[in-house]
């Protein structure tokens, strides 16, 4: 009897101390075209990424879908579990920055330029040689953003490395002491600080931030062809919900106050997943107008060449987002080109098979350094594209 009880106990406790089951699945299917991806957003399925090359679709559902219903055959499926607790959280970013302000007050800068729906700090990080000035006008700007999605954890380590590598290898490294010299490089590490809290505490895949608790989709809420193309949603329960209006939100305000302030040249804004180069603009059949589409587009694509993928062959695609993946309005790229004449570029990172939140220890160092040829090369091109603010 001691024995059976003993059995019982250990069973119960062994539950009790069980993994909770996931709560969302990657749901794998076969790619056929771009209206079918049009045609699963409009249905409102979380439409996670394309996989050109090899013809198909990552969906995020919930456990215990029934993908039968669409009508695709389902390729591939895994569980999701919450991210590498070595991630870094809305607070572990600030102390960084902080951080680096302190050690390098030569080089780093941290400025606060908003305040979040939640009042969390966005800060972002000005990192130059300050104690070098090439001539009496202000050094031409450039600005790297990620985390406008807040399950895209991969995103915020490529722009705190962008700033750890020019700051540790300033005097060793001759292009990025030029850089330094020359440019003022701008990071803003994580654009939406409150949807990423909500990751860590409730909800592994919230993508929005965490506005009324439904959430906006920050980079469907630029004013930029807003609501122009049916590439965002009305649906306040829709993963792409593009706000009330145009320019709403705190964080989106805060990014756009930034650009306004300091002019940048170039940007490149850091998203997850699918190995992609993105540029203007997000409506088909837009294009940027001739000539400027000519260099634009050709340093976007000689940008895909420099990234190569986490199969460890081939490069990244580049093009537009309505060719690549879907109808996308009231994004930053888009928004910057057109109101400042920022070139601006998404990088989408890490492949379907590592999703939005991979291994830390397995992937967070490879991604970085995969990811550094592409932004030194956008840094080289500076001069390229010269404009007066």
């Amino acid at each position: 009897m001691a024995q059976y009880l003993f059995g019982l106990l250990s069973a119960f406790f062994l539950m009790a101390s069980a993994p909770t089951p996931p709560k969302f699945r990657y749901m794998q299917i076969a790619y056929t075209g771009p209206k079918q991806v049009r045609d699963l957003l409009a249905d409102g399925w979380d439409v996670a990424g394309v996989n050109h090359d090899k013809k198909r679709i990552t969906l995020v559902v919930k456990d215990g879908t029934v993908m039968k219903t669409l009508g695709f055959p389902v390729l591939a499926s895994r569980e999701m579990y919450a991210p590498d607790s070595s991630y870094k959280t809305p607070d572990e970013v600030t102390k960084i920055l902080l951080d680096y302000e302190t050690r390098y007050p030569q080089f780093v800068a941290v400025h606060k330029i908003g305040t979040t729906v939640e009042g969390r700090d966005i800060y972002a990080a000005e990192i130059t040689a300050r104690f070098v000035k090439l001539s009496p006008d202000p050094k031409p700007t450039i600005l790297f953003d990620s985390l406008h999605h807040a399950r895209e954890v991969m995103t915020p380590e490529v722009t705190l490395d962008i700033m750890d590598q020019l700051v540790t290898q300033y005097s060793t490294d001759s292009d990025i002491t030029k850089w330094m010299h020359k440019y003022a490089i701008w990071i803003v590490p994580m654009v939406n600080p409150d949807g990423s809290q909500k990751v860590w505490t409730s909800s592994t895949m919230w993508r929005k931030n965490t506005r009324g608790g439904y959430g906006v989709d920050i980079n469907r809420n630029y004013p930029q062809d807003w609501n122009k193309c049916n590439g965002s949603s009305g649906d306040r329960n829709s993963e792409t919900y593009r706000g009330a209006s145009a320019g709403s939100e705190p964080e989106t305000k805060a990014l756009m106050s930034l650009v306004a302030s300091i002019q940048p040249r170039l940007n490149i804004s850091y998203h997850s997943f699918s190995e992609i180069v993105i540029y203007p603009y997000g409506c088909k059949p837009d294009r940027i107008p001739l000539p400027a589409r000519t260099d634009y587009e050709a340093v976007g694509k000689e940008l895909a060449k420099k990234l190569v993928r986490d199969s460890g062959s081939g490069n990244y695609t580049a093009g537009v987002v309505y060719d690549l993946l879907y109808d996308a309005d009231g994004g930053s790229v888009d928004w910057m080109y057109a109101k400042h004449g920022t070139v601006s570029y998404v990088i989408e990172v890490n492949s379907d098979s590592q999703g939005f939140q991979p291994s830390y220890a397995r992937w967070r160092d490879d991604t970085v350094r995969r990811q550094r040829p592409g932004w030194r090369y956008i840094l080289s091109q500076m001069e390229k594209f010269p404009r007066t603010p």
